[in-house]
């Protein structure tokens, strides 16, 4: 198992490929070389106001609001979209509204905030200024229970995708918690994880997962029907280590 320095990078390094491949794709054009510009970033090592230790998770809300899940801080921090500290809740422990390091992340089209929160093995869900609203999971490898959840995706019906890692599967459901289905079991065949780490969602409702272990990418239907996969253990092009 990679510690939690490594598997927190691994979700930043996803998020920032994920986000800039999409930019890439929307402003790509055949004749024009696209330059970028540096804007700014945020954070230091410690445990004020705007410093992280360990962050593992990004969302952005619809106002363009950064919530940066705080891992080893046992918190999630929020930033308006200049970088500048808004506000934080969360402190370590097992009650409500509290983290067993926080990982995984998600905000809705309402700008509430779903937390995996990986040592509690539950997730936790948040109004836009950190008021708990309710959680649902419990330690278990049953329907609705989690091993290390790891990732959190919501779709545009406001359904709940969460990678359940130690359970090497993806569980699906409503938005009030309610188990749908899963898919998903350890092994490194087709729809198989080992350890899956992150996920994504595009418009269509598919879901794109990381399959850690497999070094690979996998695209699954909103039902959880295998797609198609992509990469393999390297350092070449399309490779994934």
């Amino acid at each position: 198992m990679y510690n939690a320095f490594q598997l927190g990078f691994s979700a930043l390094f996803f998020y920032l490929y994920i986000g800039l491949c999409s930019f890439l794709f929307l402003h790509a054009s055949p004749s024009t070389a696209q330059t970028y510009e540096f804007k700014w970033q945020i954070g230091s090592e410690g445990t004020g106001e705007g410093q992280f230790i360990y962050p593992s998770s990004v969302g952005v809300d619809g106002q363009g609001n950064v919530y940066v899940g705080d891992f080893n801080n046992n918190r999630v921090q929020k930033f308006d979209g200049q970088g500048t500290f808004l506000l934080k809740f969360g402190t370590q422990g097992t009650s409500e509204g509290q983290f067993g390091n926080p990982y995984g992340m998600a905000v809705d089209p309402q700008g509430n905030v779903y937390v995996a929160d990986r040592q509690n093995h539950r997730v936790q869900k948040f109004d836009g200024q950190g008021a708990f609203i309710m959680q649902f999971g419990t330690h278990g490898s049953g329907e609705g229970q989690f091993s290390n959840p790891t990732s959190i995706s919501v779709d545009e019906l406001g359904n709940i995708y969460v990678t359940d890692g130690d359970n090497h599967r993806v569980q699906k459901f409503d938005g009030q918690g309610a188990f749908l289905f899963q898919f998903g079991s350890e092994g490194s065949g087709e729809g198989q994880f080992m350890y899956p780490l992150d996920m994504a969602l595009d418009g269509h409702g598919n879901v794109y997962v990381v399959d850690l272990y497999n070094d690979r990418v996998q695209k699954f239907d909103g039902q959880g029907a295998f797609l198609f996969q992509f990469g393999s253990e390297g350092s070449g092009e399309g490779q994934l280590s």
